[in-house]
């Protein structure tokens, strides 16, 4: 029996539809005797006009606008007054909602330990951002001028709006917040920089001089990791802030594209394709997920320097993780039953009292030190001390090129919590690669490769997996997008039969989204957001819905789909969001704590100044919406959280409130998932 289901993107009363129109529908059977059957709403356009200084809606349009998915949302306001809130236009908002310990889903109150739904958070309204990122103890965003704003543990009291502004001059499109008090940013330049986390490291400079290992103060070198301006250091207004110079020279032109950060290693990906990998700390390759064994740490002031002083040492993954040791052999045991003792030998007049011999014990091998003990790494003989020089930012500053990918093009590297997982392009476009921690199968090697520890990158093979079997199986199977969070893998994969989402991993919170709580060492089919169609009135034939974006947190995702509505105008609205996994800090936004297996829907973002009867209508429907049949688990309300992608920014002046921006600016509304929090807010495409 085939299954299918509808996706609405708006509702709207019913009157002619216009030549933009598309329904988004997939063909569908109701079982045997059920009389409750599943009915294709079609979505309409929003009825949206430009006007002639910027992109307010028509007023005529008004009553069309307060019946949308998400009302208020279809254009800009040109004052800061509330007063034109939800009356034609919108203000910039970031939405936050999760864990709250650190004040880090709400800038205003700490008073809460989680923020159960979407909240706007007012020190950051108004503001269009390049990136946001959220950490289990702070939130860091880049705004529209590639500063860094920063709160959470640490920084402003919740009562002055607990964001504040740190790296400034970089001109930074991205930010990659780690647990190891570190902070890297990639700049619009294609520069890797890196500061501390913690607000007084930020100007103290992380370690002092007094915390520099022996061996580095008698080759001359103490001034590695002092205070002056020395090699890639910077003050970016008062934070101390360092380049990260790659081991290898970049060819013209090259320059690095992305950054991905795990638990304790981070990877980056040059425009060239070329892969490297950096320690975040001494346990970063104990499952062999950095990829390079041998780095340097505490590097000389100028690359191509010389080395004296330098530290070098090897990073080796656990050998016995995929063996099981001597120690953890049973002892034998201590009595038996007569039956199977040996025979013993009749006594004799030399011998009366012969012994019999039990069942011999196991041979008790030397001891094998493991590879951390092998290395026996000590930055300080203080541990206290050699903690603080392992969380500092000048660890390590070298970004070593992994020796494995040397020749081969990578399109996309991402890290999960202790894996890796790259896609490859060029002449292996589609092919993805995977290597680390492998325990729960996250990795999706099968169970014929379900060891711990995979050193070496080894390719996931996505066609053969159990997710397409029999007639399912395609002919062609294209890995275009790859998302790692925590234990879990994402893989969305392209066939002839459409666009599907696989998951391997952990399984034990939901996060795989197929319905089971159970680990999955093959990659399964996300089957609620994965071959989905719609019809496109302007081509008359059925399309493939495509996945715009997946975020992948510590234990739970939320995925976009590409299922946009165009307009005449050129503008177009309505990305579905759905989310599922962990829970446990009500980082779903759901407003409830239980974990979800199954893709779900959120209710409509709570912009201010939006009509408070719609609101409320929309929150009075939900209970009945959530109970109708959509031919998967998952309902489907009308009134939904529906990102808007591509839409001009205004070009009229703004407000000093605003984010300035550059004539030309595409701003979209884009989703991040992050360790036990989650939030919306402005991007900008073209920064």
């Amino acid at each position: 029996m085939n299954r299918s289901r509808a996706l609405v993107a708006t509702t709207l009363r019913s009157r002619p539809a216009p030549a933009a129109r598309r329904t988004l529908t997939t063909s569908r059977s109701s079982s045997a005797g059920s009389a409750r059957s599943s009915k294709a709403v079609l979505p309409a356009t929003l009825a949206a006009a430009l006007a002639a200084g910027g992109l307010a809606f028509a007023l005529s349009q008004r009553n069309e606008l307060e019946l949308d998915a998400e009302p208020g949302k279809g254009g800009w306001t040109t004052t800061s007054g509330r007063e034109k809130v939800g009356k034609g236009g919108i203000r910039p908002e970031v939405f936050l909602w999760g864990r709250n310990t650190h004040g880090v889903a709400s800038t205003s109150t700490s008073n809460s330990t989680q923020i159960k739904r979407p909240t706007a958070a007012p020190a950051l309204s108004n503001l269009i951002l390049r990136d946001l990122a959220l950490s289990a103890t702070y939130g860091v965003a880049v705004d529209s001028n590639g500063d860094v704003l920063q709160w959470g543990h640490g920084y402003g009291a919740p009562e002055q709006g607990g964001v504040e502004k740190t790296l400034t001059g970089k001109n930074l499109i991205k930010v990659v917040p780690t647990e190891e008090g570190k902070v890297f940013g990639l700049s619009k330049k294609g520069e890797v920089w890196v500061w501390a986390s913690d607000k007084l490291a930020q100007r103290a400079g992380g370690a002092s001089l007094s915390d520099l290992p022996a061996r580095v103060e008698e080759s001359g070198w103490m001034w590695v990791l002092g205070k002056g301006a020395l090699w890639g250091r910077n003050d970016g207004g008062g934070v101390e802030v360092l380049k990260v110079h790659p081991d290898v020279k970049l060819e013209r032109g090259e320059k690095f594209t992305s950054l991905s950060a795990g638990a304790s290693h981070l990877l980056a990906l040059t425009s060239r394709g070329r892969s490297f990998a950096l320690p975040l700390c001494l346990s970063a390759n104990t499952h062999g997920q950095l990829g390079v064994r041998s780095v340097r740490l505490l590097s000389p002031p100028h690359p191509g320097s010389s080395a004296s002083g330098e530290l070098t040492i090897r990073l080796e993954p656990d050998e016995r993780l995929n063996e099981m040791g001597w120690e953890k052999l049973p002892p034998p045991p201590k009595k038996l039953d007569p039956l199977l003792l040996p025979a013993v030998s009749p006594p004799t007049p030399s011998n009366p009292t012969p012994k019999s011999d039990h069942v011999p014990a196991l041979p008790s091998p030397s001891p094998v030190a493991s590879a951390q003990d092998e290395q026996a790494v000590t930055l300080h003989p203080d541990p206290s001390r050699h903690a603080a020089l392992e969380r500092s930012i000048h660890f390590c500053t070298t970004l070593h090129e992994i020796p494995s990918l040397r020749g081969v093009q990578v399109a996309q590297l991402e890290a999960g919590k202790r894996h890796s997982l790259a896609r490859l392009g060029g002449p292996m476009e589609g092919r993805v690669l995977g290597w680390g921690m492998n325990s729960y199968g996250q990795l999706g090697l099968g169970s014929s490769l379900s060891y711990p520890c995979i050193p070496a990158p080894t390719e996931i093979p996505l066609v053969r997996s159990p997710a397409y079997s029999g007639s399912n199986r395609p002919i062609s199977c294209k890995c275009t997008k790859l998302a790692a969070g925590g234990n879990v893998s994402y893989f969305v994969v392209e066939t002839e039969k459409g666009v599907d989402l696989l998951a391997s991993g952990q399984g034990q919170y939901g996060g795989l989204g197929n319905g089971m709580w159970a680990h999955a060492t093959n990659p399964v089919r996300v089957k609620t957001v994965s071959g989905l169609r719609e019809w496109n009135d302007r081509t008359n034939k059925v399309e493939f819905v495509g996945i715009k974006d997946v975020q992948a947190g510590e234990g739970h995702v939320a995925v976009v789909l590409d299922n946009a509505v165009s307009h005449a105008d050129g503008s177009s609205y309505g990305r579905d969001v759905f989310v599922w996994g962990y829970n446990e800090h009500y980082q779903l936004g759901t407003g409830k704590r239980s974990n979800l297996p199954t893709p779900q829907h959120l209710s409509p973002l709570p912009y201010p100044g939006a009509s408070p009867t719609v609101i409320a209508a929309a929150s009075d429907k939900e209970s009945h919406e959530s109970s109708l049949s959509s031919g998967t688990t998952s309902p489907m309300p009308h009134k939904r959280m529906q990102l808007s992608p591509s839409l001009p920014a205004p070009t009229h002046p703004p407000p000093p409130t605003y984010s300035r921006l550059p004539r030309g600016a595409i701003v979209e509304e884009a989703i991040t998932a992050g360790d036990g929090g989650s939030g919306v807010y402005w991007r900008v495409l073209n920064p």
